[in-house]
């Protein structure tokens, strides 16, 4: 068997070679790599010389208590998905789960590790930053037709993967404790984004403010919409699926499309040589609400009004967690030297003073499109 060029360890393919019947019956195994750049979960790329290629996942324990919920949420989202594909749009592409022989979403191996297989996209590529406007197009187009996709299935029947995420008032008071006992060395940058989380603190809680008047609603959201979690279809350059449903759950519109929007429209990216010169592009905002409202996803009025306060509150709200962990002495976030965390909030900060200065103009791109 073939391992891959990104060798790995004996006993990590002996396990999977474990793993895999509980997947699949009968199969001849032609080699195992590693899939991706992921952080969280141990993906791998699993191919045979009798059939299509899958992935092969181990979910995260340590980041997403309830494995389990991750992989029934998934399951549950793309048998709807594939539902609805067929009499919407047949070009698009869900990902397949493939269950296990006991006919769960999912495999708990003998140490307590939770396995979950899906089908492989072929033929597909992904970006770690948006290149063009009409990139940016299809990856609100894409936004746009997995919302559309889910808007007739209950929220509620979702279990929630990650307690506690986009939980901004909770962000809120989780920077005033760490601010309150840190021990770290106070730089110009520290006291620069300390007075920038501070003096936003009193709008922590305008989103949910929002859902409690009824401007906005639960439904079913991704919860990481960024340009890296879309697939491309490299003939046709079109973009094809929505990939990493770890975090999919019952939000508010505002949590996708702010996200999307603060990681597509920040073009210098998150480690740019000098964090001063971030800025919030508004080509790009337009190319990609355009493509959200052109996927006939629904997109009221009085959500078109909450667009700028969600790019904002969720630019403010990783912001707040990069600076938070950093100040916990960088518990969550990987991090390569000891300011890692630090340059992150400042990247957000930056970008977020350029969203703020830019309101009437995104306020009004929400309206128009």
């Amino acid at each position: 068997m073939r391992r891959s060029d990104r060798e790995l360890k004996t006993s990590l393919v002996d396990q999977i070679e474990q793993i895999l019947p509980r997947f699949l019956g009968r199969y001849s195994l032609l080699s195992v790599s590693t899939l991706g750049e992921g952080n969280i979960n141990d993906t791998y790329l699993v191919e045979f010389s009798d059939g299509d290629p899958v992935v092969l996942q181990r979910i995260n324990g340590i980041v997403f208590p309830e494995p389990h919920r991750v992989a029934d949420n998934v399951q549950l989202v793309t048998e709807h998905i594939r539902q609805r594909r067929a009499v919407t749009d047949s070009a698009r592409r869900s990902l397949r789960v493939i269950a296990s022989r006991n006919g769960k979403s999912c495999y708990v191996d003998d140490d307590g590790h939770v396995w979950r297989m899906v089908g492989y996209l072929a033929n597909t590529e992904c970006f770690p930053a948006v290149r063009s406007a009409s990139q940016a197009y299809e990856g609100g187009s894409m936004l746009g037709w997995f919302h559309h996709q889910l808007d007739d299935l209950k929220p509620e029947l979702l279990l929630d993967p990650l307690p506690g995420f986009h939980d901004l008032p909770a962000y809120c008071r989780h920077f005033k404790q760490a601010w309150s006992v840190h021990k770290r060395k106070l730089t110009t940058d520290l006291n620069y984004c300390c007075r920038e989380a501070d003096k936003r603190l009193v709008d922590g809680g305008l989103l949910h403010a929002a859902l409690r008047s009824g401007k906005t609603a639960t439904r079913v959201i991704h919860g990481d919409p960024k340009i890296g979690n879309i697939l491309f279809d490299k003939d046709t350059r079109r973009a094809v699926a929505l990939i990493d449903l770890d975090t999919v759950s019952m939000g508010i519109l505002q949590y996708d499309i702010g996200d999307c929007l603060r990681s597509y429209c920040n073009v210098m990216g998150e480690d740019p040589s000098h964090p001063g010169d971030v800025n919030f592009d508004l080509d790009i905002c337009k190319s990609m609400l355009t493509g959200y409202t052109a996927s006939r996803a629904s997109l009221p009025a009085s959500e078109r009004e909450l667009v700028f306060q969600g790019v904002r509150l969720l630019t403010y709200e990783l912001a707040l967690r990069f600076l938070t962990d950093y100040l916990n002495n960088d518990q969550y976030f990987k991090v390569s030297d000891e300011d890692e965390n630090l340059r992150r909030a400042l990247v957000q900060f930056f970008l977020l003073n350029s969203i703020e200065k830019q309101r009437h103009a995104i306020e009004k791109i929400a309206r128009q499109v």
